[in-house]
């Protein structure tokens, strides 16, 4: 918003370039998505624009063209709203245990007026299936809460938390059968990580060697 005196031009630039978006009511711009607006009579003028997009953040100059001119900087910041799993990328569980994962989306001027759940791109919601229930609190911060009373291998697989008209978030879901995770597998319990039939290996090779000659 900017006003101006009356019977005064008022001009919008964009500070980052100093490219004229538009003087009074005419644009200045191939980008349609800009337009200056004002109430018959009213000396309040405003630059709408539709669509916004991250990369339109920055600073706007009203520039109203009175002597000398005056100049009022407008800082916009556009918000891409994200969904964040809290878990991670990766969460291991055990087979017959719950399985909880929650989703928050932090940075939204508006609640997302739907929002998806999908394990291995099929929907789930409340009641696909015995012991699936989902929990969404909608607010300044958005939490989706997907809870499985007790897992089995064929809850294994990605789940995807999805609010309408922003960006997705994943995991990957790993269900146990009392192993551990192969990253977690090393065999070695010594300093440095290196596994003792390494150090013992080529000894018991000479010691063999040796009784055969004999």
């Amino acid at each position: 918003m900017c006003t101006g005196v009356s019977g005064a031009g008022v001009s919008w630039v964009r500070d980052r370039d100093l490219h004229v978006l538009t003087v009074g009511r005419i644009s200045f711009t191939n980008d349609g998505r800009w337009e200056a607006t004002n109430k018959p009579g009213s000396d309040v003028w405003w630059l709408q624009l539709k669509f916004a997009q991250p990369e339109d953040s920055g600073k706007y100059q009203c520039q109203v063209s009175t002597n000398p001119t005056t100049v009022r900087v407008v800082t916009l910041n556009v918000v891409e709203p994200q969904a964040v799993i809290l878990s991670g990328s990766d969460l291991f569980v055990d087979h017959g245990s719950p399985l909880n994962i929650t989703c928050v989306i932090p940075d939204s001027p508006e609640p997302p007026e739907h929002l998806f759940w999908y394990h291995r791109d099929m929907m789930v919601y409340n009641g696909s299936r015995s012991g699936v229930t989902i929990t969404t609190r909608r607010g300044p911060v958005t939490t989706s809460i997907l809870f499985i009373e007790r897992v089995t291998p064929n809850d294994s697989g990605v789940y995807t938390c999805a609010p309408q008209h922003m960006k997705e978030a994943s995991v990957r879901v790993r269900v146990l059968s009392g192993e551990l995770p192969q990253v977690m597998q090393t065999g070695c319990t010594c300093r440095g990580g290196v596994n003792p039939l390494l150090v013992f290996l080529p000894l018991l090779l000479l010691t063999s060697f040796y009784h055969f000659l004999l």
